[in-house]
């Protein structure tokens, strides 16, 4: 079941917090904010949680969701 209502404000601000380094080859590389894929939010699961990337689509896993 997809999150909701507080949950998923929640789970976006969580996600918002991850920096992911996108570069250019050597030329230059800068920090930016993940942002939940909502359009592919069936997809998520207790360690498996679908982003945006500025390289595109990408995935949040956690080692141990025990």
């Amino acid at each position: 079941m997809a999150p909701a209502g507080d949950d998923l404000a929640r789970l976006r601000a969580i996600v918002a917090e991850v920096t992911y380094w996108s570069s250019n080859s050597l030329q230059w590389s800068e920090p930016h904010a993940l942002g939940l894929d909502e359009t592919r939010i069936a997809e998520l699961d207790e360690a498996w949680v679908p982003v945006r990337t500025p390289d595109g689509s990408g995935v949040l896993m956690w080692a141990n969701s025990d």
